[in-house]
Parts: C-alpha cells; sequence; structure tokens
C-alpha cells in the first residue's frame, strides 16, 4: 500500500490543504475537471492511512 505522501504528492496547494483537512466537515466548490473527486478520494486515503479512520466511519 502506498504511504500518505504518495497519496497526496500529485494534488496542487490547494487541494493538498483540502485532503489534509481533518477538523470536521469541509465543503468543497469547484468547476468541472478541477479535481474534487479526486480531492475526495484522497481525503478519505488519508483519513484512513494517518488518521485510523475506519471506512464505515466515513460518510
Amino acid at each position: 500500500m502506498e504511504n500518505n505522501q504518495d497519496i497526496l504528492k500529485d494534488l496542487n496547494p490547494e487541494q493538498k490543504k483540502a485532503a489534509e483537512h481533518t477538523n470536521g466537515p469541509l465543503l468543497i466548490v469547484a468547476g468541472a475537471g478541477t479535481g474534487k473527486t479526486t480531492v475526495i478520494t484522497r481525503r478519505i486515503a488519508h483519513l484512513m492511512m494517518d488518521k485510523a479512520v475506519k471506512g464505515n466511519e466515513i460518510l
């Protein structure tokens, strides 16, 4: 399995900040093709790998 830095390495600074956000919910608003789905999936991976959050605890 990849480590967290590998998961976040392709994100731009704004995307990385959103993916690393852990203090409550996060609203991501952006135009088409800007990487929203990528940020969300990387955020989930970050929560599971670095913060030991279980998949069934993520809504």
